[in-house]
């Protein structure tokens, strides 16, 4: 998904898809705003005609007709008067039509997120795609805004006054033309520069923007500064500052260049339109007051004519690059499901001929793996790091689809299946749980969010957690926030690996997997708390991920995974007869243990 790289072609139509996006977000607020918009313009576009009313009535009245100027002076205030009510109101919901887009925009990204494949979030430049994509949010409500006020607001303006210019001589309308073209033709070489600015900045952007996190984000300066790590980190933040900024220096030189030729050329067109005008009042095709109403209107239409340009094409030339990431990543490939079945219930897992591979890896991190998984049995997955174990589960539970193979859960494929079906009916707890920065009850409850507020499953849930909500660390009960950053309580680790371990027993399942969550809790608490969840997990299906062999005897089957491949499998007792990497792995824990025991 590169969005950079815009052909000539597609210009027309990333405009109508912006003008589409930002109606279909908001029709009323948006058709609004053109009838306003449009009356402002006839305004503004009708001042020159009264202009010129008004000064050949002040001429006259210089000569001695003073009751020649009380129309014009009527008319004058009248529209005035209008321009800045209906102006005031212009703005007001320019405003407002901006904020609603964005929110739109934002809300239409993330449920777009919400349906691309897992996977594709571990590929390094579908990150900086979606960086990209957030780039163009607020590019893409602009250009809409601008485009709908060179139709609504600026045409209805140059074809009054153009008509009006057209009654004194046809001459002053080439006038204009002259200073539109080379105002238009160095904004179209600045776009394509922008382009190109915006093709090298975004992972630069991306990476500048971790730097910034590790250095003063809450979740790392602990340990930044406890590592005196901040200058390391600091100067590469400073280095990609500096990248930025030299790419940025490199166009923008190229672009002010050509600006300035471009703008010698435009002030000639003003010399020659002023010239004109003088000619035509000396030959007496226009008068005095014409004069000075022609100045006026000139005026506006050439302001309106930059304004146009480089507000609105300059616009268009600088972020149209960007519109085009956002449009890309909102055609980006959802899942896809080919069948769409509705799975009713679990039953037996089975993995056929499993490959799956990370992008941009050269190798499988899982290789041609088969496995079948009856009800309510419990499989404990151990192997060294790297060895595919979170993988397997991630591919297990439908989270990641197979590269190669099928994985089946009551005979129905997770390339068939609706995830959300399939989803609803598992639960898990990883190592790398999330901790909410809500209330404990929000917290819990996410764990099952289409069945908020049941106070028995809560009950239940902080039962088998070994959750207990005392008044030092729970101040407000479920109330209580859980972040310091929002006025709530800060959590120890092995607190917060509670409430995560709450949040899968509150959601109902009939397949749960626990992959090392509670690596924070101390090695005796860990093995009480595996084997109550042996205890609770009788009759569903249950995987445990651990590095401790002896927390695995708990499982009624033990997958020994090594590079991506079942190793060995079986209960603890015929791992050992075996003799292989699992009898390997537990002699060498063992010894360390008693090696603990005898210091």
């Amino acid at each position: 998904m590169n969005g950079d790289n815009i052909k000539k072609g597609e210009y027309p139509k990333l405009l109508l898809f912006s003008m589409l996006t930002v109606i279909k977000g908001i029709p009323g607020l948006y058709f609004a705003r053109c009838i306003i918009g449009l009356i402002v313009g006839c305004i503004i576009g009708f001042t020159a005609v009264v202009n010129d009313y008004f000064y050949n009535g002040a001429i006259s009245a210089a000569q001695g007709g003073v009751q020649s100027l009380t129309m014009p002076v009527i008319w004058l205030g009248l529209f005035m008067l209008s321009d800045k009510i209906m102006e005031s109101l212009y703005y007001t919901m320019y405003s407002v039509m901006l904020k609603f887009s964005r929110y739109k925009l934002r809300s239409r990204i993330l449920e777009k997120a919400a349906k691309i494949p897992a996977i594709s979030f571990e590929d390094p430049s579908f990150l900086d795609n979606v960086n990209k994509a957030e780039q163009g949010i607020n590019p893409l409500v602009y250009i809409t805004n601008t485009f709908t006020d060179i139709f609504t607001n600026t045409l209805p303006i140059m074809l009054i006054t153009g008509g009006f210019l057209l009654t004194l001589h046809p001459k002053l309308l080439w006038s204009l033309l002259i200073i539109m073209m080379p105002i238009i033709a160095a904004q179209v070489y600045r776009g394509v520069n922008k382009s190109k600015l915006e093709q090298v900045s975004a992972p630069l952007r991306r990476k500048n923007d971790y730097y910034k996190k590790t250095i003063g984000d809450r979740e790392y300066f602990k340990e930044t500064r406890l590592l005196g790590a901040f200058d390391f980190l600091m100067r590469l933040y400073r280095d990609t500052v500096a990248l930025l900024n030299k790419n940025i220096w490199r166009i923008e030189r190229k672009n002010a260049a050509i600006n300035l030729s471009l703008r010698v050329i435009s002030l000639a067109g003003y010399g020659f339109i002023l010239w004109q005008m003088v000619s035509l009042l000396t030959a007496g095709i226009i008068s005095v007051g014409s004069f000075a109403a022609v100045l006026g209107a000139v005026a506006v239409a050439i302001s309106r004519i930059e304004w146009m340009i480089e507000g609105t094409f300059g616009i268009v030339a600088d972020t149209l690059g960007s519109v085009n990431n956002l449009m890309k990543f909102l055609k980006h490939p959802e899942r896809e499901v080919k069948l769409k079945t509705v799975i009713h219930n679990i039953g037996k897992v089975e993995l056929r001929n499993v490959s799956f591979r990370y992008p941009g890896r050269d190798e499988d991190a899982l290789k041609n793996v088969s496995l079948i998984i009856e009800p309510g049995e419990t499989i404990a997955i151990v192997g060294a790091n790297g060895a595919g174990k979170t993988t397997l589960v991630r591919v297990l539970s439908g989270i990641y689809l197979p590269g190669e193979g099928e994985v089946l859960h009551n005979g129905v494929s997770t390339k068939d299946v609706l995830a959300k079906t399939l989803f609803s009916r598992i639960s898990a707890v990883f190592q790398n749980y999330q901790k909410y920065k809500l209330d404990l009850r929000d917290n819990v409850e996410l764990g099952d969010p289409d069945k908020p507020g049941d106070p028995d499953k809560l009950r239940s849930a902080f039962d088998k957690a070994d959750l207990f909500i005392d008044g030092a660390s729970f101040p407000k009960g479920l109330d209580t926030m859980l972040s310091a950053e929002f006025d709530g309580v800060e959590l120890s680790g092995g607190q917060w690996q509670r409430v995560a371990l709450t949040r899968g027993y509150y959601r109902e399942h009939e397949l749960i997997m626990l992959d090392e969550p509670t690596a924070a809790i101390d090695p005796i608490e860990e093995s009480r708390i595996y084997n109550k969840f042996a205890d609770l997990s009788r009759g569903k299906t249950s995987i445990i991920i651990t590095h401790r062999m002896g927390l695995a005897k708990i499982a009624d089957r033990i997958l020994v995974l090594d590079r991506g491949e079942i190793n060995d499998q079986g209960t603890h007792e015929e791992l050992m007869e075996h003799g292989g990497l699992y009898a390997q792995m537990w002699q060498s824990q063992s010894m360390w243990y008693e090696q603990g025991a005898q210091s």
